[in-house]
């Protein structure tokens, strides 16, 4: 009987027979499978494995709420009130009139200890469609609940408007922090993170057409809140994170190489959000469609208040261009 070593000599003779004759045994090939580039779908589903199972958070919801306008709202006649503590909402409609002639319009009063403290009218446009009216804790620095006015204004892919009524720190006296517009109808107010405090959650704006269509683009969570009368971004705060992981892995499982620059933007952007930017930027690098321009076209020089570019728009790099926009948008990609 042959050892074992003297059968791997046979072995290594005859081979190297077969590699002279430009025969390849077996043992030497590799499956062409092992030799191909992961595609991007597989490369970010390897790369961040441990967030496809991450749990989405719902928020939670105890305010006192009630949904206000709607497409019948001309036949509503009779005010809607709503209490929480001290703090009180009415909201009235008025005939009014718009482009299209005859038209509905309402009116949120705010009341504190019985006292009118603020006034906020919903136009027509908006009054035609449903929007809630909630009682909840908002702004941290002030002794009172907010009022918050989540209306939609309607058009193609847009948009959810929501308006805080706050109290001001140390005074009696209330005002009216325009949140802003976002992606999508109307956007409640919910405890995100467990401390009691409400915030609001939206797709990123800036990311919707950055580098695709509108359907094509994939865009980062963001997180807003009030404090002190002013409206501020708290995505990347650590207190978030579980919210920030389980959209991160709804990106995961959406992931697809249609569209890899729109793709890859809002994933960057999301990554750098849990401290994961520059990995999330390596793999940008190895998988960025370099014959898609979309989005490239920037202008060199701060641009007019109409919009337009003072000088002539320049072609750069999509990284160089993801850059910019990650750049202006407060998205860090860490060291």
């Amino acid at each position: 009987m042959r050892s074992v070593g003297a059968r791997r000599g046979r072995f290594s003779r005859f081979s190297y027979v077969f590699l002279a004759l430009g025969i390849v045994p077996a043992p030497f090939l590799v499956p062409q499978a092992a030799l191909a580039k992961p595609s991007l779908v597989q490369a970010v589903q390897k790369l961040d494995k441990r967030y496809l199972k991450a749990p989405e958070v719902d928020g939670v919801d105890r305010s006192a709420q009630m949904e206000a306008g709607g497409q019948d709202v001309s036949a509503k006649t009779k005010p809607q009130d709503l209490a929480k503590g001290d703090v009180s909402v009415r909201v009235s409609y008025a005939d009014t009139n718009d482009a299209d002639g005859p038209a509905t319009s309402s009116v949120v009063t705010v009341f504190d200890s019985g006292q009118q403290t603020a006034q906020l009218t919903v136009d027509p446009y908006e009054t035609h469609f449903p929007f809630t009216v909630q009682i909840a804790d908002v702004d941290p620095v002030n002794d009172t609940p907010e009022v918050v006015v989540s209306s939609y204004s309607g058009g193609a892919h847009c948009c959810g408007v929501i308006k805080v009524i706050t109290k001001l720190k140390d005074s009696a006296d209330w005002t009216i922090v325009d949140v802003g517009s976002f992606d999508g109808g109307p956007v409640p107010a919910k405890d995100y993170n467990g401390d009691g405090l409400y915030e609001f959650i939206a797709r990123d704006p800036a990311f919707l057409y950055a580098f695709g269509c509108y359907a094509c683009s994939t865009a980062p969570l963001m997180v807003l809140t009030v404090k002190d009368a002013k409206t501020e971004t708290v995505s990347a705060d650590p207190a978030f994170r579980k919210l920030q992981a389980g959209y991160l892995g709804g990106l995961v499982r959406a992931a697809n190489s249609d569209n890899p620059n729109a793709y890859l933007a809002g994933y960057v952007a999301q990554k750098s959000l849990l401290g994961e930017g520059q990995a999330a930027w390596k793999l940008m690098l190895n998988y960025y469609d370099k014959s898609d321009d979309w989005g490239l076209q920037i202008c060199p020089e701060p641009v007019k208040p109409g919009g337009d570019c003072p000088v002539k728009e320049i072609t750069v790099t999509y990284p160089k261009a993801l850059k910019r926009v990650l750049r202006e948008n407060g998205y860090k990609l860490g060291k």
